[in-house]
């Protein structure tokens, strides 16, 4: 078999993210890498692998990444793949294919993919309940929706990421601030009506036959809980059946190939499974290695694999369940990191400080922690967050 050709935006960046390229050197991909750094400034490991390199000064300049690309076929010829298996670049990538005949998704496949609006169509088509919603652009027209359904309503843009730019809105002084806040709207924001429950994914990556080769399945409190509480979560050792039935029409509907898949849901405490959104790309921060870590398995070896061979060569068995959990460098813990280790070697794993961009969100020192008892990593996320 002819080794593959695959453009990489962003091999560097997030760090841990650099493994899907050093894998994909390992399989025999001919990696050809764009970066908004110097050469020099790679990692030795992201260096080696790079057939190629080009560095533009900003990935939103379509124009220079264009004549990275052009520089890269001049050398290399045709390519296979572009990726960059984050949700940032996802519309570049539809771009270069486009512009260059690479094949894959192009800009008119994308909205489904990138627009909640459109993703709720999706669900409902097949089957999966959704909470109403409407695209909202003014005040009055938000505040209509919120009388009809009543306070408190989440409101969040029609595209963007997790729980950025996600609020709960309690009353119609707060709906109104938000708005003077945003007198010229960029784009039309999404309103949805808050119901109390909890935040399940169904993620996993389908090969290029759309079949699902891999899944898993993190338990949240919330993306609001995340960004204001405690910064823990769960990927689960086993998937409950109706999230595994739920999700497994959801990949079809939306005819996942060759990517990640990262699904949320939300269950109520009826036990209701609600569609929420789907993004094209693995769950973001640690969960790549909480994923290597709950199955003793090597994801990004994986994905180089279905790059390079169509094929998933490994186990998709779980073997722990895994926890994330994060402190902030703001607030003083009870317990010290010496002595967390010292009582909970075992178990913690893995440890690392969380890149800049995320820590708003997800805080600032990472805890990786490995069990098959669900509540033995209870008890330690309990140790890990109480402060003095």
């Amino acid at each position: 078999m002819e080794n593959k050709k695959l453009i990489y935006i962003s091999p560097h960046y997030p760090h841990n993210f650099a493994n899907f390229v050093i894998q994909a050197k390992q399989v025999g991909i001919t990696v050809l890498g764009i970066t908004d750094c110097d050469y020099n400034n790679l990692s030795p490991e992201v260096k080696h692998c790079l057939s190629g390199h080009y560095k533009v000064n900003s990935f939103h300049n379509t124009w220079e990444v264009f004549d990275a690309v052009k520089y890269f076929l001049s050398i290399h010829g045709n390519v296979d793949f572009v990726e960059s298996n984050l949700e940032s670049w996802l519309d570049l990538e539809a771009i270069i294919r486009v512009e260059f005949k690479i094949p894959g998704l192009t800009k008119k496949d994308l909205n489904k993919y990138i627009k909640k609006s459109e993703m709720k169509k999706v669900f409902d088509k097949n089957s999966i309940s959704i909470v109403d919603g409407e695209l909202v652009k003014d005040y009055k027209h938000a505040l209509n929706f919120a009388k009809k359904h009543k306070f408190p309503v989440i409101i969040k843009p029609d595209r963007g990421v997790g729980a950025f730019d996600t609020y709960k809105i309690l009353n119609a002084d707060e709906l109104c601030s938000f708005f003077k806040r945003r007198e010229i709207l960029p784009d039309f924001f999404f309103i949805e009506p808050f119901i109390e429950g909890n935040i399940e994914t169904f993620d996993g990556i389908c090969d290029f036959d759309g079949k699902i080769v891999y899944c898993s399945s993190l338990q949240y409190t919330g993306t609001l809980e995340m960004k204001n509480g405690k910064k823990s979560y769960i990927l689960l050792k086993d998937i409950p059946k109706d999230l595994i039935e739920a999700g497994k029409k959801a990949v079809k509907g939306f005819d996942v190939r060759g990517k990640f898949f990262h699904i949320e849901f939300f269950r109520t405490k009826d036990n209701v499974l609600y569609g929420l959104e789907i993004n094209l790309r693995p769950p973001g921060g640690f969960t790549t290695d909480m994923i290597n870590f709950a199955g003793d398995i090597d994801i990004y070896r994986e994905w180089a694999n279905i790059i390079q061979y169509n094929k998933f060569f490994n186990t998709s068995e779980r073997k722990y369940n895994m926890g994330f959990c994060a402190r902030e460098d703001w607030i003083t813990y009870k317990v010290s990191n010496h002595d967390l280790f010292a009582k909970y070697g075992e178990n913690i794993i893995f440890s690392d400080r969380i890149p800049e961009a995320f820590a708003p969100l997800m805080g600032n020192q990472a805890y990786l922690i490995r069990a098959e008892n669900l509540d033995d990593i209870y008890k330690i996320f309990d140790v890990i967050c109480e402060s003095v």
